[in-house]
């Protein structure tokens, strides 16, 4: 149960300022509800579950495989959409 608790805590430290994107495969360009920045991890034996907030405000919780760090191409067109980082 340690090991899984450190994983959470880790993937946390890694991605805590990252701009992530839903990989739903809908588009090539990810639309505005599909970016995200994560909120909490938490453990859920045996994975991860992941709480996010999302650019167009609503807040979800998924497993860690269906989100990903955004690309710097993905990163600027959310810029200039005005994403800023939530406050959580």
């Amino acid at each position: 149960m340690e090991a899984i608790h450190d994983l959470a805590t880790e993937y946390q430290r890694a991605n805590r300022h990252k701009l992530m994107v839903l990989t739903k495969w809908r588009n090539a360009t990810p639309e505005r509800d599909e970016f995200c920045h994560i909120r909490s991890v938490e453990t859920l034996t045996p994975s991860l579950w992941i709480s996010a907030i999302f650019l167009d405000g609503s807040k979800r919780h998924f497993r860690p495989e269906k989100i990903r760090p955004a690309t710097p191409d993905e990163e600027r067109v959310a810029g200039e959409s005005g994403f800023m980082n939530p406050t959580h």
